[in-house]
């Protein structure tokens, strides 16, 4: 997801870094960021935080790029 790595980027956090904040390890990090998996619904808020975006935000863009959702 852009939308992830472009907002880590941002603060200049590795995706090590994000994973360890967020909870989970480098690999699923990667793996959600890639787009090959979706984070929990329950880590949204935390992967918010971490990220400093609206979780708002966060959750329309996972969603979008869902093809169940369309």
């Amino acid at each position: 997801m852009r939308y992830l790595k472009f907002a880590r980027l941002k603060l200049g956090m590795t995706q090590a870094e994000a994973a360890k904040e967020v909870g989970i390890t480098q690999g699923a990090y990667c793996n959600i960021e890639r787009g090959q998996k979706k984070p929990h619904p329950r880590l949204y808020p935390v992967f918010a935080e971490v990220l400093q975006v609206p979780v708002n935000d966060l959750v329309s863009r996972i969603h979008k790029l869902d093809p169940d959702q369309r």
